[in-house]
């Protein structure tokens, strides 16, 4: 008989045999389902928040912005300079010859919402706001109109915070401010922020004709570099050029390498323990079945099938809790809206979906297979220095 029909007899014995050892067998389905549960869990995070900041940036808009502001709300820009900027020779023209560009405010509105202040981006607007991202369209009421206290609120922002919903009242500034529409952006960042027409927003706050940023589109997508040393040359401005993509690609790295930093790290301290609930399982399990081994080995049964059949056995279990656990968190987690402060440049809530991908899953089921290694070798190791081995005068 060869080695994996041996090993394959030997495991269907041990199989017939699991309920006799249900609960060593439980506790390390369940341990290594808890450690690939939490995995995918915390990696399906910072998935989920790099999409949504994916889907936010536009690689054709480019963010005017003061030099050295490292966020919009850190920025300021008189009228003038955005009237310069917006009438540089550089920027696309639309069919009516109005520059491709918008200035916008921006600004934080503080929401109450059960109880807890939550910090919100609240974003004047200009017409060529709308056109500059072609990912946005709205999906209920309409837009604010001029003068008026109206608020446009992105659609993740009323799903996470209900006291968004669409004909509300949100108190901001000295004033109450109305609902009076749902936008979507294909779950971008602009989908947590409130938005108003500028000029209304710059009345509120008192800002006279200051903006926060100007929003092109070039002429010629080649001429970024032209353009940005152009502005940056002018005495008049004192400006930083750069890609919409780039803006919230940054973001997107910082908070992605903190979060997957924490989830391997949890993740690795839980896999301990469950690599040692595993051994001991191992353990538990060879002693429960030393006559059992014994009397395979004495039977012809070599004894490196064992071993083998001991180290699958504690492979399987293991990839039977990573399964459970990855089916688990996709089922609770995945699509879950949540929203965070954390590495948001600007201080204000991002509204996204845990995202449970393909490739979180394989890296799960990668480490429940390596949880199982580690902990079955061991314990496979041993098969062949049984007491009952040696009992029955087949040590060899």
């Amino acid at each position: 008989m060869g080695l994996l029909n041996q090993c394959r007899v030997a495991l269907q014995v041990a199989l017939r045999g699991l309920q006799l050892r249900c609960w060593p067998v439980i506790n390390t389905v369940i341990g290594t389902a808890s450690v690939v549960g939490v995995f995918v869990v915390l990696l399906s995070i910072a998935a989920g928040y790099e999409r949504t900041l994916q889907l936010s940036g536009d690689a054709d808009n480019l963010l005017i912005m003061r030099a050295g502001a490292r966020s919009e709300l850190e920025s300021s820009l008189t009228g003038e300079q955005a009237r310069l900027i917006r009438n540089a020779t550089a920027v696309a023209k639309d069919a009516q010859g109005r520059p491709r560009a918008a200035a916008e405010v921006y600004a934080i509105a503080s929401v109450e919402e059960d109880g807890d202040s939550n910090n919100i981006a609240l974003r004047g607007v200009e017409e060529a706001s709308y056109q500059l991202r072609p990912r946005w369209r709205l999906v209920e009421g309409r837009k604010p109109k001029s003068g008026m206290r109206e608020l446009l609120v992105g659609r993740r922002a009323t799903q996470r915070f209900q006291s968004l919903s669409l004909g509300a009242q949100i108190p901001i500034a000295d004033g109450k401010w109305t609902v009076v529409g749902v936008f979507e952006a294909d779950g971008g960042v602009a989908e947590s922020e409130l938005w108003t027409d500028i000029s209304t927003l710059q009345s509120a706050y008192q800002r006279g004709e200051q903006v926060q940023l100007v929003v092109v589109r070039l002429a010629e997508a080649r001429g970024i570099a032209a353009f940005r040393t152009a502005l940056e040359k002018d005495p008049r401005l004192d400006v930083q050029v750069e890609t919409e993509e780039d803006y919230y690609s940054q973001q997107a790295q910082q908070m992605n390498g903190f979060v997957k930093t924490l989830g391997f790290s949890i993740s690795f301290l839980m896999g301990l323990a469950a690599v040692f609930v595993a051994l001991n399982a191992g353990y538990a399990s060879t002693t429960a079945r030393a006559r059992e081994i014994a009397t395979m080995i004495a039977l012809g049964l070599e004894e490196r099938a064992m071993t083998l059949s001991v180290l699958l056995e504690s492979v399987a279990l293991s990839l039977l809790g990573g399964v459970l656990g990855s089916a688990l968190a996709y089922a609770f987690f995945d699509g879950h809206l949540s929203s965070t402060l954390f590495y948001s440049k600007d201080f204000a809530q991002v509204v996204f979906a845990f995202e449970v991908t393909a490739g979180i899953l394989l890296q799960a089921i990668a480490a429940a297979v390596l949880i199982g290694v580690i902990g079955g070798l061991w314990p496979a190791l041993s098969v062949t220095r049984l007491p009952a081995a040696h009992a029955l005068g087949i040590h060899r």
